[in-house]
């Protein structure tokens, strides 16, 4: 009589501990690996401040460029800082407020966003056998919306066209592929700023 309800007692026990075990590796699956620089509310505004850690998004010899989230209550800033060298010498780039900066999406959608800010070049010279002139720009703003963020957690992504000013004023612009490693930054930086 005992024996029927030890093992219904069994199986209780066995179910609940697999359901605990599920739910555990659920909530390991989907937790973010969120890196912040600013994580805490204001003390005079009293609003919530996060500003996650710069992700690396291209890189290459000559070119290099990082990406972040700033959030300041329900204002969200993308803040990309970008670098390019090259072995001739050449006047810094500037960024000119309305500056176009592309996302192309894996699933073709493209995202358009506008600097919000005018970034001067910062020029330097790394002397060596062969001088490496670079030009950074950094903390080139684009505020965004939650379309758009919402754009940018729908699909990986494959490659940025960054638009900047030559020094004699006319506006250029760099493509730059997203290697497989870079391709799901922005979702994850996403998920950490909302």
């Amino acid at each position: 009589m005992f024996g029927k309800h030890i093992i219904k007692f069994k199986q209780f026990v066995f179910t609940g501990l697999m359901l605990v075990l599920y739910c555990l590796l659920s909530v390991n699956s989907f937790a973010q690996n969120c890196k912040y620089s600013k994580n805490e509310i204001d003390p005079f505004t009293k609003k919530l401040t996060k500003e996650t850690k710069p992700s690396k998004i291209m890189g290459a010899f000559y070119t290099a460029g990082t990406l972040r989230f700033s959030k300041v209550d329900t204002t969200i800033t993308l803040i990309f800082d970008y670098a390019i060298s090259s072995y001739s010498d050449f006047e810094p780039y500037t960024i000119s407020e309305g500056a176009k900066l592309i996302f192309l999406m894996e699933n073709d959608e493209m995202i358009t966003l506008n600097s919000i800010n005018n970034i001067s070049g910062e020029r330097s010279v790394i002397f060596g056998l062969v001088p490496v002139y670079s030009c950074y720009l950094k903390k080139v703003k684009y505020q965004v919306n939650q379309k758009v963020l919402d754009q940018f957690l729908s699909s990986n992504l494959k490659t940025i066209r960054f638009y900047r000013n030559e020094a004699n004023g006319n506006e250029d612009y760099i493509d730059a592929e997203v290697k497989n490693k870079h391709k799901n930054v922005l979702p994850n930086l996403v998920k950490c700023i909302m």
